[in-house]
Parts: structure tokens; sequence; C-alpha cells
């Protein structure tokens, strides 16, 4: 079988050198390197695998995604409607974000001919939450969160270790370090210090240790710094009541991005009158509440691990209150590399009809979500 320079290649498959360079980066091509010259040279098989990788990347998968797929024995064996099918789904959920883009942007253009736009309020706090709404960092997440309303009650879910609380470490610091928006977190459990220092974990990408260079630990210190001068009300109590967060929250002066409650079952009270006044809450501030919520051992002690609804601890009381709730999950036979697995993240809207799921990287070195390899 002939084998082919890269620059051959590159011109064979219609594709660029840097292109091809890119792919290799990603593991989906392993050329071979030709013993004295060191060039790289592939197999003429390869072409059909460029072709393939570029009709994915047409169609809407990102090369992270289709890396995620090349590299997991596991995901390849999924049958291929199904990931087409999924694909397809999030490709109506766009087309209809956009045509009703396209609608406002058209409004607000007719109301500017007829001289009826207000310079000071271009759009409408609904139009607002069209363009903006809650961003989790995720895009395909963001699709399934996404409401007509601002004032969402979002259940994040899961087993220990799954990663439930460092979504919402990642949604925390999507809102507050990047978007720079103002968050309330309340917490039983993690101290003030521990959050800042997940939140600077997760920008940086690596946590504290001893064996970390100086340079680095000096880096984790001055991202510290920095978080700790965003505008994040911190509460940490561990007999937290449900009244108190309340209170705090609705005394911030600043419009709130988000409320965080880290856990519902640690809260003092009975589950159905947390859940009703945190859903209040959300309505009064107009900004989506989260909460970290457990769900019970007896999924560890069945086939499948995956947790359902009825799987979250204090769901019957909860499943008339949230709009959104989030199961987090990670299976332990879908490894990417030492320090990473892949997460899944089912989404099940208030009628409990499961609106679809998403496929993170979960990055044990610094206990955190990407949706890259």
């Amino acid at each position: 079988m002939k084998n082919y320079k890269i620059s051959e290649i590159a011109k064979i498959s219609a594709t660029t050198v840097k292109a091809l360079r890119v792919y290799e980066e990603k593991g989906l091509l392993s050329p071979v390197r030709h013993g004295g010259s060191n060039y790289r040279m592939y197999a003429e098989e390869v072409i059909c695998k460029i072709r393939n990788i570029k009709l994915l990347q047409s169609l809407g998968f990102s090369l992270n995604e289709i890396s995620m797929i090349h590299k997991s024995k596991n995901l390849e064996q999924e049958n291929l409607r199904n990931i087409f099918l999924h694909q397809l789904n999030s490709t109506a959920t766009l087309i209809n974000d956009l045509e009703e883009r396209k609608l406002i942007l058209t409004n607000i253009i007719e109301k500017i001919n007829l001289g009826e736009m207000d310079s000071s309020k271009v759009l409408t706090t609904r139009e607002k939450d069209i363009f903006m709404g809650m961003t989790t960092g995720f895009s395909k997440l963001d699709q399934l969160v996404r409401s007509n309303n601002s004032d969402q009650l979002i259940v994040i879910a899961g087993r220990p270790d799954a990663g439930k609380t460092s979504l919402t470490v990642h949604i925390a610091y999507n809102l507050s370090v990047q978007a720079d928006l103002p968050i309330c977190f309340f917490s039983t459990e993690i101290c003030h210090e521990e959050w800042v220092g997940r939140l600077a974990s997760q920008k940086c990408e690596f946590r504290f240790n001893d064996n970390l260079s100086e340079d680095l630990k000096v880096k984790l210190k001055n991202t510290e710094n920095e978080i700790s001068k965003k505008s994040i009300y911190f509460k940490n109590n561990k007999n937290i009541e449900i009244d108190e967060i309340i209170n705090i929250s609705l005394d911030v002066k600043q419009p709130l991005a988000a409320v965080v409650v880290d856990w519902l079952q640690d809260i003092n009270g009975d589950s159905e009158t947390k859940c009703k006044k945190l859903k209040l809450l959300a309505s009064k501030i107009n900004c989506p509440v989260i909460v970290i919520s457990t769900v019970s051992s007896d999924v560890d002690h069945r086939e499948n691990i995956v947790p359902n609804p009825t799987d979250v601890n204090d769901y019957e009381t909860m499943k008339g209150y949230f709009d959104r709730l989030l199961i987090v999950s990670r299976d332990p036979k879908l490894i990417v590399s030492e320090s990473k697995a892949i997460a899944k993240i089912d989404v099940y809207s208030d009628d409990l009809k499961k609106a679809d799921y998403v496929n993170l990287i979960w990055d044990g070195s610094y206990c955190g979500f990407s949706d890259r390899i």
C-alpha cells in the first residue's frame, strides 16, 4: 500500500497541511515517521478517514466530539443513527433559536424605522433572556437548559464523586469570573477559601499540590486574589435556614445572575417547603436558583448505574417545583486517559420529559469539566 507525505495527502484530500496537523494533535490521525528524514507518512486508507472527519465537521460535530468518539471504543460502538439523530435534534434547537432571534431583530428594526425605539432600552427583559439567558459555558448544555423565563429552579443531582458540585462550580465560574456577573453562594460544607480555590483551579486548569512549581503556585494565588474581588456573595453555615438564604439574596443590591445552594438536603426544614420557597425566590429576583441534590445509594447496586429522576433524594416533593433537573453520572468504563473520563449530563424538564443529554470530559487533575479532550 502506498504511503504519502503530508503535503501530498493534503492535496489529495483537499485539506490544508495545518488542518492535518490539528487532526494529528487531536489523535484522529496517526502518521508514521519515515526513518532518516523524519517525514510524516500517511497510508492510503487515511484519505477516507479525513473525508469522514470533514463530513462530520460539516454536520456540526466539533473536533473534540469527533475525537471523543474516535478515542473511546465504547462510544464508537453506539448506533450511528442515534449519534446523527442527537446532532439533528441539536441542529433543530439551534434553528428555532435563530428564528426567534431573527423575529426579535426584525421587530427592533421596525421600531427604529417608526421612531418608537427608546435608545435606553433596546431589548425587553424577555428579549434579553433569549439573547443571553443563563450560560453554563457549554453551548449544547445551554440549549437544553435555556428557558423563556429567567426565574428557573435548576436541580443538579448525582452520586458522590460523580461531579455535580464540580459542574455547579463550572457554571458559577462562567457567570462570576468569565462574564463578571454577581452571584450568591450558600453552602453547609464548602468554606469561602475552598470555594475561591475551586474557582481559581477552574480558570487555571490545575489545583494546588506540593509538587507544583513556584511559578504555578504564584499563578494560582494571583488568580485566587483576582476572584476574591468579584461580586460573589458567600455564606457558609452548617445550620443554614431557608429563610436566611432568601433574606440574604433579596438584600443584595445588584441584579444577581444566579443563586447557588449546596446542598438541598443539608438545609434545615422539610423538602417541600424548601423547594417552594426557592422557586418563589427565583421569581422574586428574576434569576436562576441552582440547587445541588443527592441521589440514592441504591443506584450503586444495580447494573444500570445512570440515575433516573426517581433516584434523586426528595424527588417526590421537588418534582412540582423544579424547571430543569440535571443528573450527572460517569461510567467507569468510559476512560479517555489516566486523569480524564467521559461524563454524561441528562437534562429533564419540569414535565419529566427527558430533553436530551450532553457528554463532557471530566478532568480529575483539577476536578473540572471541559468539552475538549
